[in-house]
């Protein structure tokens, strides 16, 4: 059985707000979830999660098939996401 990409995310919200102090959002127009400070460390754009890391965290997950960074406008990635 295959869940769809919005569902995902919706379950990743759900677990997030239920178990940490995490608020959902907007940014830029996508939903995001966003931490104590309001801003946005995750989101969910055309079909995919996106993830605002750094550091190590980000060279790792840049390494993993499939990868790449968020590059919503087109021809302008942003660094940490």
């Amino acid at each position: 059985m295959s869940v769809e990409p919005q569902a995902e995310y919706e379950a990743v919200v759900s677990e997030m707000i239920a178990t940490s102090p995490t608020s959902s959002g907007k940014m830029f127009g996508m939903p995001c979830l966003k931490n104590t400070n309001g801003k946005a460390f995750a989101g969910f754009f055309e079909g995919m999660m996106v993830f605002k890391l750094g550091g190590a965290s980000h060279a790792e997950a840049l390494a993993l098939s499939g990868a790449r960074l968020f590059d919503p406008a087109g021809g302008r990635p942003m660094k940490e996401w």
